[in-house]
């Protein structure tokens, strides 16, 4: 599934991962135990982070996640960016604020992931005002946007191509969080 959705996204609209290996991808299954009242050995999920390098926690990229009980969900964006990044982030988005705005309400984006998801702080933060007109926006810590599937989603034969064309529209917010970090 992986393999497949890594080659559409590659050839549809993000070359930037058509040398991707999708077992690259894949976050491992073993979960870390050492500190957790369950310790069941393996996780019963699957995720896997679609990115030109999975370990560069600098760059935005695509998230699949996929586990029973209706749990499954895809997404992207930058989740818990270091301290720099997240500065980068929002001064990119104090100096382009419309061209963000105009990212996030999209007709397609909003359709595929409704609003911006993440942790907000509850005042302004620091080097901006309260009174700043993106102050919306720049209270964000994580840039994350998601949708969630059913387990009969999942198994629907346009799943793929459900997922390729959610990916499709997140590309721009990748590419804005990307470019601030550049």
């Amino acid at each position: 599934v992986v393999a497949q959705i890594c080659t559409q996204i590659a050839q549809q609209f993000d070359p930037s991962i058509a040398t991707v290996r999708p077992e690259k991808t894949l976050f491992r299954q073993n979960r870390d135990i050492r500190f957790s009242k369950d310790k069941s050995p393996y996780k019963i999920n699957f995720g896997a982070h679609i990115i030109e390098d999975k370990h560069n926690e600098t760059k935005a990229g695509y998230y699949l996640h996929i586990e029973p009980n209706d749990k499954s969900f895809l997404g992207g964006g930058m989740y818990q960016p270091s301290a720099a990044v997240l500065k980068s982030i929002r001064q990119e988005i104090d100096y382009h604020t419309d061209e963000f705005r105009k990212i996030i309400s999209n007709p397609d984006f909003v359709q595929q992931f409704g609003s911006l998801n993440g942790r907000q702080l509850k005042t302004a933060p620091k080097d901006y005002d309260k009174t700043h007109p993106a102050i919306d926006l720049l209270r964000f810590q994580d840039y994350v946007v998601g949708r969630n599937f059913t387990d009969k989603q999942l198994i629907q034969p346009d799943f793929i191509a459900q997922t390729v064309a959610a990916f499709a529209a997140l590309k721009p917010f990748n590419d804005f969080l990307n470019k601030a970090v550049s």
